[in-house]
């Protein structure tokens, strides 16, 4: 005759039911030490700083000179700002156009000839820099909405390294193309008024400067803006970090009950 013994069947569960651990948040990323919310921050002051420099670039009357004598002119962008009768407070195009340029007269050709290029250069660098400036504003724009964290202008990823590139692509162009045209420079001593009519050297003063200077701080600017977003696309994560992953399966337990069977010693 067999006997069985059946063992309990309630074993007390040695791991708890199988689950899903949901994806821990990435580390906030930094670059250099610093949070990139702070680099947004220091981009959007910077922002700041560049469009009060390039409205003040674009509104200085001092951006040409000559010499020294009471001939000699002094402008702005577009404007002559001190050059003396007859061209006095006129713009560049109303003075290449005055009626002393179409006068037999050698005398004033050659400022003539000059106004005629600085009204060319001045349009020239009027129109990429408000190019530029569009850009920065909405540029700027950006920055506040990253500084803050609001989901906005989010897409697509690459819209705004295009934005910041045309910024400095057209203040850089309107600066080539102005340097160009008048081939003006940076020089202590500038020839004055020349009585035979030949065009007189001109020499950079305020304008140019702070165009120079936005031009500095502006591709500062765009690089770092560059490497933040880059980080800020591809932060760096720890294996724990940033990924899902299941919990560890728990072993296969056995549940069929345990049984002894005795032989009789008669077989």
């Amino acid at each position: 005759m067999q006997q069985a013994d059946v063992s309990d069947l309630s074993v007390k569960d040695a791991t708890e039911t199988p689950s899903l651990r949901p994806p821990s948040p990435p580390a906030p990323g930094k670059l250099l030490c610093l949070r990139l919310k702070w680099w947004y921050l220091g981009h959007f002051l910077t922002n700041l700083v560049l469009i009060i420099l390039i409205i003040a670039c674009l509104a200085t009357p001092k951006w040409v000179k000559t010499g020294s004598d009471d001939m000699d002119i002094q402008g702005g962008l577009l404007t002559c700002t001190d050059c003396g009768e007859p061209f006095e407070d006129l713009s560049y195009k109303e003075a290449a156009e005055a009626e002393a340029c179409d006068s037999i007269i050698p005398d004033y050709r050659g400022y003539c000839a000059t106004f005629k290029e600085l009204k060319e250069a001045g349009g020239a660098f009027l129109f990429f820099d408000l190019i530029a400036l569009v850009f920065l504003l909405f540029w700027t724009v950006k920055l506040f909405f990253l500084y803050r964290g609001a989901q906005v202008l989010q897409r697509p990823r690459w819209l705004f390294y295009v934005v910041s590139a045309v910024t400095g692509s057209a203040h850089i162009l309107a600066l080539i193309i102005w340097g160009g045209v008048t081939r003006a420079a940076f020089n202590a001593d500038c020839s004055g008024w020349e009585p035979d009519g030949s065009q007189p050297d001109l020499c950079s003063t305020s304008g140019p400067a702070l165009a120079i200077a936005v031009l500095v701080i502006l591709l500062l600017n765009v690089v770092l803006y560059w490497a933040v977003q880059f980080k800020s696309n591809n932060p760096a994560q720890s294996p724990e970090q940033g990924s899902f992953q299941p919990a560890e399966r728990p072993p296969v337990r056995d549940f069929s009950p345990a049984i002894d069977l005795e032989i009789p010693s008669s077989l």
